[in-house]
């Protein structure tokens, strides 16, 4: 390991080894980790598939109808 100017070193989150930042990877998990021997891919089964909806419609749709109120005085002799 030679220097290079702006480069400097990282502590892998996996192994504890000391790196370079240029041979050093972000994963999915927000871990910086070696890119050549503790880089992981993300499993797919971490990101399960997005449920697709209602596809089940009402075949006949009419709007609901407006409320009707009794505006008169009802007695007993109404009922």
């Amino acid at each position: 390991m030679s220097y290079t100017p702006g480069e400097y070193y990282m502590i892998c989150d996996r192994c504890g080894f000391r790196r370079l930042a240029s041979e050093m990877k972000k994963e999915w998990n927000g871990w910086w980790v070696c890119f050549d021997t503790c880089f992981e891919k993300k499993h797919p089964q971490y990101t399960p598939p997005k449920p697709l909806g209602e596809s089940q419609k009402v075949p006949i749709h009419r709007p609901e109808p407006p409320d009707n109120f009794i505006t008169e005085k009802i007695t007993g002799d109404d009922l």
